[in-house]
């Protein structure tokens, strides 16, 4: 197979005299882009209908954003449903319904009150076993990370109440991960229990159906990740160091998008899982990357 068009245009530019720019690029590749799509997804491992699928949700999270008059963010203390009433109504080209405008409102109001007071607003912010509904968060998710799927131990629920930004990763409960040269997780996977929002809290509020227990460090990794492809990782890093290890956000993004172990099936409730490369050869790239258990990961 020969090298696609537009990436040959691409390594043209980067050699010429001149320095190639976004608008340059953009020109350039419309018209083999298109052409060239089937090669790329062989070259980059990625298959063509989760990259659509990834795409439609890029839509849909832009169109979302679209419908919020920058107003709701920039004057929160006031009243604005007849701003987002005015602002569907200006994209759609006719007035919403009652119904549908009560929908839109009920996260406009989460948003509102978040600009205005942020983290403040968090009522629960620090995993305590001692409280029922924590507990029963921990026992439907079989006391694993409900993402990686790591056995928390009785020392990693010693969470301390008044230790600060559940972001800063305690050392003392680390473990080291490799289990061989085949595992590409990160090198340290911090194993301290935390109460996680599952959707932001100024998207999903804050209750106990939007709540779950992560380990230090998916908690890290997914930050306020809503998708995934958010995040820098999703699309391809610039950054050297990034093409051969594994942060913890695209650590999170991985299993996060697989959710089970592609060789046996078994799920984070079930087993913990880690992730390698599925072109061995090839870089840590998001889409060379898969979830694998502990089991399946081979051990030379």
């Amino acid at each position: 197979m020969e090298i696609p068009e537009s990436l040959k245009i691409f390594l043209s530019e980067l050699n010429g005299e001149n320095v190639p720019t976004l608008h340059n690029f953009s020109s350039l590749l419309h018209e083999t882009a298109l052409k060239d799509s089937k090669k790329f997804f062989l070259l980059t491992v990625t298959d063509q209908s989760r990259w659509h699928k990834e795409l439609s949700l890029i839509l849909m999270w832009r169109a979302f954003l679209a419908l919020l008059p920058a107003a709701v963010i920039e004057k929160p203390d006031e009243p604005c449903r007849e701003l987002v009433r005015n602002r569907l109504q200006y994209l759609l080209g006719e007035a919403p319904s009652d119904q549908e405008l009560d929908l839109l409102m009920i996260t406009v109001k989460r948003l509102q009150l978040y600009a205005s007071g942020g983290r403040s607003l968090i009522g629960e912010n620090s995993l305590d076993i001692d409280k029922t509904s924590h507990f029963n968060i921990l026992k439907r998710q079989n006391f694993r990370c409900n993402n990686c799927g790591y056995k928390f131990k009785d020392s990693d629920l010693e969470y301390e109440k008044d230790n600060g930004d559940q972001n800063d990763l305690n050392p003392k409960n680390s473990t080291s991960s490799p289990i061989s040269l085949f595992d590409r997780s990160p090198q340290k996977l911090y194993r301290t229990a935390v109460l996680d929002h599952i959707y932001p809290i100024y998207l999903g509020g804050d209750c106990e159906k939007n709540w779950q227990v992560l380990c230090e460090t998916c908690n890290s990794g997914k930050q306020d990740l809503l998708l995934g492809f958010e995040g820098r990782n999703w699309f391809g890093t610039a950054r050297i160091t990034d093409l051969t290890s594994v942060s913890p956000q695209l650590f999170y993004m991985v299993l996060n998008r697989d959710q089970e172990c592609k060789m046996c099936s078994r799920k984070a409730i079930q087993t913990e899982l880690r992730i390698k490369r599925k072109d061995v050869n090839g870089t840590d790239l998001y889409p060379n990357l898969i979830a694998c258990c502990t089991d399946h990961i081979p051990r030379a």
